[in-house]
């Protein structure tokens, strides 16, 4: 039986909220801005239009924590840093996301 949140619905694992997040940016990724004039979303924009639609903070930071650790993995100190950087591309983005997705399944996260 799956997990229930307070409101009776089914708890969306972390690899799961990182996963509709990459939804986000592969509709369209964007570099120095959260959300652009034609809505397409940075990797922490994709990460707070995710929260919207689950409405759960502790799965938002735990999201944010998993990709804030690969990010650093890769050499940078914050996510708009690597997000905004002139080399990132949306592939480099995409591929950052599925590697916290992937840490995360591997903890039954």
């Amino acid at each position: 039986m799956s997990a229930m949140d307070s409101r009776g619905r089914e708890k969306v694992k972390t690899s799961e909220f990182i996963r509709e997040a990459m939804g986000h940016v592969e509709k369209g990724w964007c570099k120095g801005t959260t959300v652009d004039d034609s809505g397409n979303v940075c990797m922490g924009g994709a990460l707070a239009n995710t929260m919207i639609t689950e409405l759960d903070n502790r799965v938002y930071y735990a999201a944010k924590f998993a990709l804030m650790n690969k990010v650093r993995e890769l050499g940078w100190q914050y996510i708009t840093l690597m997000n905004d950087d002139p080399l990132t591309t949306k592939q480099d983005v995409l591929n950052v996301m599925e590697k916290a997705a992937l840490s995360l399944e591997e903890k039954g996260e």
